[in-house]
């Protein structure tokens, strides 16, 4: 039976709609649904049902009985992860047509392979499989066919090239394939899908050169991501896209690149950007003054390993750490400068209280040698976490890690700690939380919405710049703080994993115990003891 034939087929399922009987005819309602998103959704069920653990939580609701039911219908309204559509059948009596138009299942321990059958779910617009790395295999062709406008795939385990004609999908608005194993070279097929407003290819294993202009049709972009591949030659020209926000060029091996002050003045580069990571590039020299910077928006800077070297000037970035208009309010929050060669910071004392910048400069030579009774370099090279310049915002509970540079050196000493920030993807990471002997345990998303009913507002413990903190409920009754990160940087994963790696090793009287941690897609939480009517300072200056 051909696909066309199979579209015709429908099976009618008798619904007694909320209550089924409608008025005193007890006029019949039917609902239909192509068959086709069941077969679709079935070939999924195979492909996965042997090898995936804790199918009843991972795919709940996929069966019953071990039996696959039909989709959208009754209890298979609560699939795990599918999103149906009802529409009125025009002229068809209050009847009504039911679709699979997306498929979302993040961190959901799925092993196998994403089986061609997924061409059978014809009006599927969002496919996000995301943080499962026993997804493995190639991409089937198929998913050329279906009407996407979101392909994210990213944390996943696929491998191969990645397929010629999925640049058939003309209605793609967001294309994420970072943290794969793909292969080959730069996928040229994507050069003139002008739909695109996100691209990313990152943490894959993707080589050779990309021509110079590559990114000439890609006006609509906001997001572009191809770090972390095998890239070389000279970097393709960017000019064109007017309104990018965010890229990511870093850990590639790109050559004939301009010294760092040339480098961010130069006209390739759009003028909006908001983000910008060059870490590890081949680039070096001098920090830039900015006195004519082209980059005024940014708010997000990485220059991580690209061996800039001598005395970093602060005073010369003033104007890039406050808002030069009502179109950007933030200024530069994040300046990372992480394992260069930086030998001196001259800054303002005035940095230190009323700063809003978050700097990052371990692994330069600044940073070396003891940190006890320099205030500047407890700031720049210590500051893993933020400090509250307000101790009354955190009464109650306390999940504070801040700590002082003298004590944060004896932790690391005591426990031979080395933490380095390198560009490691969020899926490697995870895997190295898995090897190691880490105390913290990983909550289901779930059971930590359910702790916080849903994080509602009576159940807000405080708040800070970086994260709300919520009084949570275990199924167990024991009672947690629940920290709900604001960040949302490009390496906030990575700062939150390593703040992970740290806190579940240590023991000491001024940290509150971390439970354990979720992430959820975007959401970063972070799990605490739950140590109530208790005061931040009480903590902090202990007298004994």
């Amino acid at each position: 039976m051909g696909v066309s034939k199979i579209m015709l087929f429908t099976i009618a399922i008798l619904l007694y709609l909320f209550g089924c009987l409608h008025g005193v005819n007890s006029e019949i309602i039917w609902e239909y649904f192509i068959a086709n998103d069941l077969w679709g959704l079935q070939s999924l069920w195979q492909a996965w049902k042997n090898n995936t653990p804790n199918t009843d939580t991972n795919l709940a609701f996929w069966t019953s009985n071990n039996q696959p039911q039909y989709p959208c219908y009754n209890a298979a309204a609560n699939w795990r992860g599918v999103t149906c559509l009802r529409y009125d059948i025009p002229n068809g009596n209050g009847n009504q047509d039911t679709r699979v138009i997306g498929l979302e299942l993040s961190d959901a321990s799925i092993v196998g392979m994403l089986p061609s059958g997924i061409g059978n779910l014809t009006f599927l617009v969002t496919l996000s499989l995301t943080g499962n790395p026993n997804l493995t295999g190639p991409l089937p062709n198929e998913l050329a066919s279906l009407p996407l406008n979101i392909l994210d795939l990213h944390n996943n385990g696929f491998s191969g090239s990645i397929p010629t004609n999925l640049a058939q999908a003309s209605n793609l608005l967001q294309l994420d394939l970072s943290g794969n194993q793909f292969t080959g070279e730069f996928p040229t097929q994507f050069l003139n899908t002008e739909t695109l407003q996100e691209f990313s290819i990152g943490s894959n294993q993707l080589q050779g050169t990309i021509q110079s202009n590559a990114f000439e049709n890609l006006t609509q972009l906001l997001t572009l991501d191809i770090s972390d591949n095998n890239f070389i030659g000279p970097l393709p020209n960017l000019s064109s896209l007017s309104i990018l926000n965010s890229l990511n060029l870093s850990y590639n091996k790109f050559t004939e690149l301009p010294q760092l002050p040339e480098f961010l003045n130069s006209s390739q580069f759009p003028t909006k950007l908001v983000i910008l990571d060059i870490s590890s590039l081949n680039i070096g020299g001098p920090f830039p003054t900015w006195t004519s910077s082209r980059l005024m928006f940014l708010e997000e800077l990485y220059l991580d390993n690209i061996n800039i070297n001598g005395t970093l000037d602060i005073t010369n970035i003033q104007t890039m750490m406050t808002s030069i208009d009502n179109s950007r309010p933030q200024g530069l929050q994040v300046l990372s400068l992480r394992n260069n060669n930086i030998t001196n910071v001259i800054y303002n004392k005035s940095l230190l209280t009323e700063g809003r910048t978050i700097f990052y400069l371990q692994g330069n030579p600044y940073c070396q040698g003891s940190l006890s009774g320099d205030d500047g370099k407890t700031f720049f090279c210590a500051q893993f976490c933020i400090i509250s310049s307000n101790k009354s915002d955190w009464k109650v509970i306390v999940i504070s890690t801040t700590i002082s540079g003298f004590l944060f050196g004896l932790i690391i000493l005591a426990l031979g700690i080395t933490l380095h920030r390198s560009k490691e993807h969020v899926r490697k990471l995870m895997k190295n939380l898995e090897e190691l002997d880490i105390k913290a345990k990983r909550f289901d998303y779930n059971e930590l919405r359910v702790a916080t009913k849903n994080f509602a507002e009576d159940r807000k413990l405080g708040a800070g710049a970086y994260g709300v903190v919520y009084k949570g409920v275990l199924a167990n009754n024991i009672e947690v703080a629940v920290k709900q990160l604001f960040i949302q940087t490009q390496h906030g994963s990575e700062e939150f994993l390593n703040e992970i790696l740290l806190i579940s090793n240590l023991q000491h009287r001024n940290l509150v115990a971390l439970k354990g941690y979720c992430l959820h897609g975007k959401e970063m939480l972070l799990v605490y003891e739950f140590v109530e009517f208790c005061d931040l300072e009480k903590f902090l200056f202990v007298v004994t």
